[in-house]
């Protein structure tokens, strides 16, 4: 080969690499990317020559097929094979825990039915008030996780997680989402190139949907967060995907209230077990919002999969956009595992509770 062949291999090389770079970054995906290896392709003939063009096609081909087949892995939950996560055994949530002890009427077992997902995540009990936790630990927790350090602090909290239907942010990070996901950009040149630089229409109204539900959050002011969810939404599509795959009817959920619902009922929890709140003060504070609950969604899985999706975007919300299908894989499935937990335990409330249940 001589030196002609070789620089026209090295430009080929280095091209393929540019376009690999727009992967690795999220400014593209396989598919944008098969637009922009045809240009580049094009290009390469006429600068670099039959070379250039071999060079490009032998870095390419080879990432091309390793894309391919990790976007083909399968990403299903499998209960008999997936190992607990570091999280899942220092929260005790292998498995479903109960009051031997407990004799509560039936519709005090739903309104702890409404937070079951996290009291499971958790290791509390499911079938009583009391969670069965230690105390000091419940101390600690409250004031890290929540900045509640008192009755005081915690009516504070109570009286907003209280004002149900409370979409909060969440909701409208989810629409957001969710409308990028139903309607993405076009598989084009421009967008492969530019699109995190200069969004198409449907990144600018997802990123639009998501500002109008984070008031707090000054995308103008502040590029690093308008990156951040930038990528997020681009790998939305990633997630949300995963969600549906494992069961989660993604595009059926529009109402995330449950997520609020379900924290105040385990907040109320923790804080009578530390006796800063009695058990009367707490049906009378939760017992309206399961209420509410019962009458937004139509079963115990519906409630659930607006749990995992609320869930995923706090997950999203805190960790990151990340891509990388094992980190959401192993996201979803530290969720997904407590929800089949509660959906197979003859002892969960979502089968010794029936959805109607009277509350009033």
């Amino acid at each position: 080969m001589d030196q002609e062949q070789t620089q026209g291999v090295v430009w080929g090389v280095i091209l393929a690499l540019i376009c690999f770079g727009f992967a690795a970054y999220g400014f593209a995906d396989i598919h944008n990317l098969t637009s922009l290896s045809g240009l580049v392709f094009g290009t390469l003939n006429e600068v670099g020559g039959q070379w250039a063009v071999i060079g490009f096609l032998l870095l390419a081909g080879a990432g091309f097929s390793l894309m391919a087949i990790r976007s083909l892995r399968p990403t299903t939950y499998d209960k008999k094979t997936f190992k607990p996560t570091a999280t899942d055994r220092t929260m005790g949530s292998d498995v479903l825990h109960n009051d031997p002890n407990a004799n509560l009427p039936l519709h005090i077992r739903y309104v702890l039915g409404v937070g079951a997902q996290l009291s499971a995540f958790s290791g509390s009990f499911l079938n009583s008030i009391a969670t069965g936790k230690d105390k000091a630990m419940l101390k600690s927790g409250l004031e890290h996780m929540w900045g509640i350090a008192s009755r005081e602090d915690f009516l504070e909290l109570a009286e907003h997680l209280a004002q149900f239907p409370n979409k909060g942010p969440y909701e409208g990070m989810w629409q957001g989402v969710l409308g990028y996901v139903h309607n993405p950009p076009p598989g084009n040149i421009t967008n492969a190139v530019f699109g995190a630089t200069i969004p198409p229409p449907q990144l600018t109204e997802a990123i639009n949907k998501v500002a109008a539900a984070r008031p707090d959050i000054d995308f103008a002011a502040n590029p690093n967060a308008y990156t951040e969810w930038t990528t997020r939404i681009l790998h939305s599509r990633d997630w949300v995907g995963l969600m549906r795959a494992n069961g989660v009817a993604v595009d059926t959920v529009s109402n995330l209230a449950v997520w609020d619902a379900g924290r105040l009922i385990n907040v109320c929890r923790w804080c009578v077990d530390l006796g800063w709140v009695s058990e009367a003060e707490m049906i009378a504070l939760c017992l309206p919002v399961a209420q509410a609950v019962q009458q937004s969604y139509g079963s115990w899985k519906m409630l659930a999969d607006a749990y995992i999706v609320a869930s995923m975007i706090w997950g999203a919300e805190q960790f990151g956009g990340s891509d990388d299908q094992d980190d959401l894989t192993e996201r979803l499935n530290s969720f997904m595992r407590t929800y089949r937990m509660l959906a197979a335990d003859p002892t969960s409330p979502f089968l010794t509770v029936p959805w109607n249940t009277p509350l009033a």
